[in-house]
Parts: structure tokens; sequence; C-alpha cells
């Protein structure tokens, strides 16, 4: 059925996110306050240094950069072919960084329940806050099956792309961290009828930032929930928006502006808008 899930999804997203900044710019306040939140600031994790595609010892390197800036949590891609080279980097990892900083990583769906399985022991041994997209994200029963067999949390979100979807999951128990976009989902209404749902259920809610994580700062915390918000923290997307996200400490500060800070800065339209696609405003 068009419209389920996908590009269609997406485009309606698109509608209702940019209904609620206009509510939010009518009220003079920022989304956030529309929404009941409050004004303080949000912690948050850095994905920006845990790549796969690189080196052990630079991937050492970079996290280690990320807690010189103030950062206390990263996550790491895992992944690789060979579910053997994940743990040695993330044993490297580990020993590195110490026992104080909290690591999660992310498989992107790269393993079938037998190979996480294999490397669960390692994630438990590596004392990993989450395991983030371990299997496809169609697969339910497999997440089901994972999470009742160890006690760290399975988190996903990016690729579930619907409340219906969001509430199999949550109902069987296969997920411990939910992760919701509201790019993916139908906008910011879907995006907190989850989270109320996960929340109501003793879940933690940390959306997945992909490319609006400017609406996202808004989103994470608005609802009760005995959870303390978090959100993810992607920087190579700071440049695209007219107001770049305060980062201090790893705490997010709550936007100021009227809105949902989504509006695109100009010279970004300029330098990666698809030619013949929209339009660019007139000044």
């Amino acid at each position: 059925m068009p419209g389920r899930a996908g590009a269609v999804h997406m485009a309606l997203a698109m509608v209702d996110i940019a209904l609620w900044d206009l509510a939010a710019q009518r009220a003079g306040v920022p989304l956030w306050r529309l929404l009941g939140g409050t004004p303080d600031p949000v912690e948050a994790y850095n994905t920006d240094g845990g790549w796969l595609n690189v080196p052990a010892d630079e991937l050492i390197r970079s996290l280690t950069s990320l807690l010189d800036q103030g950062w206390r949590r990263v996550k790491v891609k895992v992944g690789t072919p060979d579910w053997r080279d994940d743990a040695r980097r993330l044993r490297a990892v580990r020993a590195a960084l110490g026992d104080d900083v909290t690591l999660m990583c992310d498989a992107n769906q790269r393993w079938d329940l037998s190979t996480a399985n294999r490397i669960m022991p390692v994630l438990e041994e590596t004392q990993m806050d989450w395991v983030e997209e371990p299997l496809h994200a169609d697969d339910l029963d497999g997440h089901v099956a994972l999470q009742r067999s160890t006690n760290l949390d399975i988190a996903a979100g990016e690729s579930i792309y619907s409340y219906q979807q969001f509430s199999g999951f949550i109902a069987h128990d296969a997920i411990r961290v939910v992760q919701p976009d509201a790019t993916r989902l139908g906008g910011v209404t879907e995006w907190l009828q989850v989270a109320s749902l996960a929340s109501g259920r003793g879940l933690r809610v940390s959306p997945h930032a992909g490319d609006m994580m400017q609406l996202h700062q808004h989103l994470v915390g608005v609802g009760l929930s005995a959870v303390p918000p978090l959100v993810e923290f992607i920087p190579w997307t700071q440049d695209a928006y007219v107001e770049r996200s305060i980062v201090r400490e790893g705490y997010l500060e709550r936007p100021q502006a009227p809105g949902a800070s989504t509006a695109i800065h100009l010279d970004a339209r300029r330098n990666w808008q698809i030619r013949g696609v929209g339009a660019l405003r007139r000044e």
C-alpha cells in the first residue's frame, strides 16, 4: 500500500513537520516549549567518531579526540564481514577509553541472528550500553529472541517507519531503546505517539538524528518519562541549517528561536540542492 512506509511516508512527514514548525512560529516559541518540554540542556552522544571503515588505531584516536572535547557517550559501528574483527576492535576501544566512558555499538542490520548470538558475549564483556540495529529491521522474531538472550538493551528505530510497527516491537519486548525518527515516521505527530507509547512502558527513547537533528533536539524529552532524555549528535549536518546546535560538555542546549530550527541555510541550498528540483528563494 503506497504511503505505509518509504518515500511517500517521508513526504507526509515533511508536511507534518512544516505544520508544527509554523505552529511554533505563530505562537512565538520554540517547538519544545509548545510541546511542553523543559528548558534544561539535553544529554547527547556522538556518532561521528566510530566509523566502520577506519582501522582500529585510527578509530581509537578519533574517539579519544571526542572525549577530549567533553563527550562521555560515543557510538562505534560494527558489522565487518568477520564478527571476530568486530570483537577485536571493541575490546581495543574499551581498553583504550576505560570503563567510565559509555559505549554503544551499531550494526546497521549487518548481522543475522546466529552472528549476533556469537558476538553478544563480547558486547556484554565490553559493556555496551546498547546494541543498535543488530538484525534486519523487519525481523521481529529475531529481535525478540536476541533481546531475551541478553541483559544488554537492543535498540532500533532508524528503519522502522510506522507507529504500528513500533507498537509490535514494543509489545513483544523486542527492543529496549526506541529510536524514532520524525522524518521516517509521519512527522512530529507520529513521533510523539511512538515516544508516548515507549515512555509508558518504561523504555528509553533516544531519537535517530538522521539529517534533522535540529528537529529532534526539540522533540526528545518532551513527554513524561522516568528515563532521562538522550539525543544523537551528528556534527556534519550543522552547516545545512540557519540555527546551529549549541553543545557544551556533551549536552545540547535547547534552541530559543521560535519554530523547529528547520530553516535551511541559503548557502547549503546553493551548494547541495539537486539541479532542477525545487527553487531557491530570491533575496
